[in-house]
């Protein structure tokens, strides 16, 4: 027996026994999302390419012919001097007078406008409104506050350009998934503060709290795609090693603002094998104290991304029609769905 032959045995024993000790695992996961990944070693770093080639499958490029605008825009220098471009999808088919402002994910660290675009395509699609895909800086080299500041950039040149793009500044939605989700949130408080009008918030398992991932409490959450110790770390890399320090400022992270009050209404879905399922409960629970209009979305046995993985899954529609329609109603938007 050669050499290859011996180690292609050996490589495969071991991936045999790797999955035999996931399984536990994954029969948690609702049937109908239990991606062959989620066996495999490795798949949290696979997911991001599963994920794009699931939506250039299902929803590609072609599916919107001649119904939607997309450009490159300008939103003026940041911090850093560099200009920030993002892109802008325009609807021909209007529904309203809303627009609504996407926030990629990517744990602060990874993704882009572009890995969205399809997501975004589909949004705008469906709800009939230009949406604004930003593409903010990540904390590999900007750590906090940057993406923050590029959020609120991007809502001030949309409210300064709406009349141009036939939109209501007073109806205008903040939306993303994961940490994208987290900027969202962070946008919206902000917002708040400087007296910018945001609409509703639609927030898809959001990253809102840096403490998450040090207790040893995650009761099988986090064992897919987004673990404990990714949280950390990417937390910790947002925010130069003190991720979970008591002494950080409230605006660190969405879920350390003691008031809540005043904030826009909000949609907040979330699976419950996800690591972010507790943190997102409570920022729910907590808005609601403050008298908040909050729809939730809570979905047995779904992991984080479980959406992106496998799109056309009903659990996976279920949570993006239940997004969809609340957008729709936040932004007072016609219910009927947009030509395809």
């Amino acid at each position: 027996m050669s050499v290859l032959s011996t180690a292609a045995q050996l490589a495969s024993a071991a991936l045999a026994l790797y999955a035999l000790r996931r399984t536990p695992e994954v029969r948690r996961v609702t049937v109908s999302l239990r991606h062959p990944i989620l066996w495999l070693p490795l798949h949290n770093k696979l997911s991001f390419y599963v994920q794009n080639q699931q939506w250039k499958k299902h929803f590609p490029r072609e599916k919107w012919g001649n119904t939607l605008r997309v450009e490159e825009v300008r939103l003026g220098a940041h911090s850093a001097g560099e200009e920030l471009v993002s892109l802008l999808t325009v609807p021909r088919h209007r529904r309203g007078m809303g627009a609504l402002l996407w926030f990629h994910g990517g744990g602060h660290l990874a993704g882009s406008a572009a890995a969205d675009q399809l997501y975004c395509a589909r949004l705008a699609q469906e709800l009939g409104v230009p949406v604004l895909n930003v593409e903010y800086r990540l904390a590999g080299q900007h750590p906090y506050p940057s993406d923050i500041d590029d959020g609120v950039q991007a809502l001030r040149w949309l409210l300064q350009r709406a009349e141009s793009l036939g939109v209501s500044p007073d109806n205008i939605a903040v939306a993303g998934a994961s940490a994208g989700a987290g900027i969202a949130a962070s946008v919206a408080q902000r917002a708040h503060d400087a007296h910018l009008p945001v609409a509703f918030q639609a927030l898809v398992y959001p990253m809102l709290d840096d403490r998450t991932g040090f207790l040893d409490d995650a009761e099988h959450r986090g064992a897919f795609i987004w673990s404990a110790r990714s949280n950390v770390r990417a937390w910790n890399r947002y925010l130069n090693g003190r991720a979970g320090a008591a002494d950080l400022p409230e605006d660190t992270a969405p879920a350390r603002r003691v008031s809540l009050a005043g904030l826009p209404a909000t949609w907040i879905g979330c699976g419950t094998l996800d690591l972010f399922y507790p943190e997102n409960r409570a920022y729910a629970e907590r808005l609601v104290r403050a008298g908040v209009e909050v729809e939730t979305h809570w979905v047995e046995g779904m992991y984080h991304g479980a959406d992106g993985m496998l799109p056309t899954a009903r659990a996976s529609q279920d949570m993006w029609n239940s997004m969809v329609r609340a957008i729709r109603r936040g932004l007072h938007l016609h219910a009927e769905t947009a030509p395809r």
